[in-house]
């Protein structure tokens, strides 16, 4: 569509057409150009879900699947559906826990966010750190503290779902039984490594493989790009610094180089529902006079642990900066000198009493000693700023000369830098292999029409542009090239068979009452004895010990079996005898695990059923063209 428009549209048609585009967004702006006032990607319910939430969700997503299958994690559409089940999945709970009335209380959250090991450090809670996390991350403070809320909840109902699962004893003793067994037995491998070496591979083999397998043969599909970088960290690098702007960008941003006032900060929580609000006033100043008399925080919640009227809490905030609790609050805690105990304020949280155990912090720097903090920082100020202007100068001079990055090279000053060779999945310039960047390398608007890709966002500091100087498209691999590939193929294939082939002949002899120190000297195999062996075993070959463990229970003679391995060897086995565990001689720390394993599988499936029906009764509406 861009090359029709590029070579359809010019001159005083281009004109008017920009003209009768631009007229409805500059009078009424896009959102009522096209009658919606958001963007969402999902509605649930009737609960919209943002983009910047699916935004989120998925980058979230493809993370933990990074982790668990790089190869999956680079599929959009994949995580895309992840994301989105993510998405309603969670809505539909949230919605389902607030039927059931699980409740978490604003003192709970604030607890649980100030244990959140990324946002602590030694002297207590960093709200540098916290605030840094929610900048990057687009949340507000009252988004993040409903979402942990969310959390929360949803945890309580699922452990609450945990516990009324009803688990029999017997078969919780069964399942331990059943994995303590233990299993003696023998067996032998054949090995195709051994019996493939000095087999002959015709030409006819070869050639009727090459054939049939041409796509094993094929070469992989390769590009070299050229590209313009755009890199905030390198435009810094040739900033013009001087001392006078140095010093005057120092005096203007002084405060940032000051080390914050910090205080550490107990508090004692009052708390009641709106009947006994006036009691829980009362009540908080009874507390106010005992701690202002030397009573400690904890001696007085425990004094009204017992009391139905209202609920105490105690929470150590640890050293926090200004700015962090609610206003009233934030007010009493800088204004009161150390060891100092507030009056109790009254917040949508309830009563609070405050005191300040320590202060820290508060005090400025000279320029001397934070020079180099200082140039880092104007450095990358005026980067930032060259940064985004040279971002739109190169995004018009690309579109506009879709054939070539030199024009905005020799514009803006920056170099084309040529790359090696990239195939589809991977490329060995760490900048160029991105999932952004590949698809664009082999996208129909780069690779097959030769235009200059559209800037691609590595980071939000550094851009680049491509277009590609060299395709190699995949070629079918000459015999010659691959001859030796396709013997070693075909001869660990006839190595596989005649393994196979041999381990069903000793079978066949192990039935017929042949011993297996006869077999031994016959086909020079050596058999392995195991005695005790369990499920779990870490030493034995996986395959090896499932056969063993999916055979029944001799009666008088060995079970005799065998079966092909993944590697392409074969083993044959005989089951000498099955120990099994005495259920009754099974104590609850044996069985108690299995029981809360199985209390655990149940819930799940409790869950999953639970989400099974909550989707089909719920109202779905998801916005594909948006995503």
């Amino acid at each position: 569509m861009l090359q029709i428009i590029r070579n359809v549209v010019s001159g005083w048609v281009a004109v008017i057409i920009f003209v009768l585009l631009i007229i409805p967004f500059a009078f009424w702006g896009i959102d009522s150009y096209f009658g919606i006032s958001a963007i969402n990607a999902a509605k649930i319910n009737g609960v919209d879900v943002s983009m910047a939430e699916y935004q989120r969700t998925f980058q979230n997503v493809r993370e933990q699947w990074q982790n668990i299958s790089a190869p999956m994690a680079e599929q959009p559409e994949f995580i895309k559906q992840q994301a989105l089940d993510s998405l309603v999945n969670r809505l539909l709970l949230v919605e389902l826990n607030e039927d059931l009335g699980f409740r978490v209380n604003n003192s709970q959250v604030r607890s649980a966010i100030n244990e959140i090991p990324a946002f602590r450090n030694p002297e207590g809670f960093d709200t540098v750190a916290y605030q840094n996390y929610l900048l990057t991350q687009g949340y507000t403070p009252a988004r993040f503290e409903a979402e942990i809320r969310e959390d929360m909840s949803l945890q309580q109902m699922q452990a609450g779902l945990s516990e009324t699962v009803v688990v029999p004893k017997a078969d919780a003793v069964k399942l331990a039984a059943l994995q303590l067994q233990s299993r003696d037995f023998r067996y032998a491998l054949i090995s195709h490594d051994v019996l493939k070496q000095g087999t002959d591979i015709s030409e006819d083999e070869i050639q009727a493989y090459y054939q049939k397998n041409e796509q094993e043969f094929m070469s992989a599909e390769e590009v070299r790009l050229a590209y313009i970088q755009l890199s905030a960290d390198l435009i810094a690098q040739g900033v013009n610094v001087d001392e006078a702007s140095l010093s005057t960008y120092f005096d203007s941003s002084v405060q940032n180089y000051s080390v914050a006032e910090r205080r550490k900060v107990k508090q004692i929580l009052v708390y009641a529902e709106q009947e006994n609000k006036e009691r829980a006033g009362e009540i908080a100043n009874e507390m106010h006079a005992l701690v202002t008399s030397g009573t400690s925080f904890e001696d007085v919640r425990n004094k009204y642990s017992d009391n139905t009227e209202v609920t105490v809490e105690v929470s150590d905030f640890g050293f926090i900066n200004q700015g962090v609790l609610d206003t009233a609050v934030d007010e009493a805690v800088f204004s009161l000198a150390k060891g100092a105990i507030s009056e109790p304020i009254l917040t949508e949280f309830g009563y609070q009493i405050v005191t300040v155990e320590d202060i820290t912090g508060g005090s400025s720097a000279a320029f001397e000693d934070v020079r180099a903090e200082v140039e880092r920082d104007y450095r990358k100020e005026q980067a930032q700023k060259q940064f985004f202007d040279l971002y739109d100068e190169l995004a018009v001079l690309t579109y506009e000369h879709p054939e070539t990055l030199e024009v905005a090279s020799e514009s803006l000053d920056l170099p084309i830098i040529e790359s090696g060779v990239i195939t589809r999945e991977s490329a060995m310039d760490p900048l160029l292999n991105d999932p952004r960047a590949l698809a664009a390398a082999y996208s129909d608007e780069v690779l097959l029409n030769g235009n200059n890709s559209d800037l691609i966002e590595i980071n939000p500091e550094q851009i680049i542009v491509i277009r590609v100087i060299q395709h190699n498209p995949p070629q079918k691999k000459a015999l010659a090239d691959v001859r030796n590939e396709i013997v070693a193929k075909l001869q660990s294939e006839k190595g596989t068979e005649k393994a196979r082939v041999m381990g069903e002949e000793i079978k066949q002899k192990l039935v017929q009452g042949t011993t297996t120190e006869i077999l031994a000297s016959e086909y020079a195999m050596v058999w392995n004895q195991q005695f005790g062996a369990k499920r779990d075993n870490a030493e034995l070959d996986r395959e090896i010990l499932q056969l063993a463990f999916k055979a029944g229970k001799p009666a008088g003679a060995p079970i005799i079996d065998g079966s092909a391995l993944a590697s392409g060897d074969y083993v044959v086995i005989l089951v000498d005898a099955v120990n099994d565990s005495a259920p009754e001689a099974l104590t609850d720390e044996v069985v108690q695990p299995v029981m809360n394993y199985l209390r655990q599988s149940m819930a799940s499936r409790t869950m999953s059923l639970i989400l099974e029906d909550l989707r089909k009764q719920a109202d779905i509406e998801i916005f594909d063209t948006n995503l």
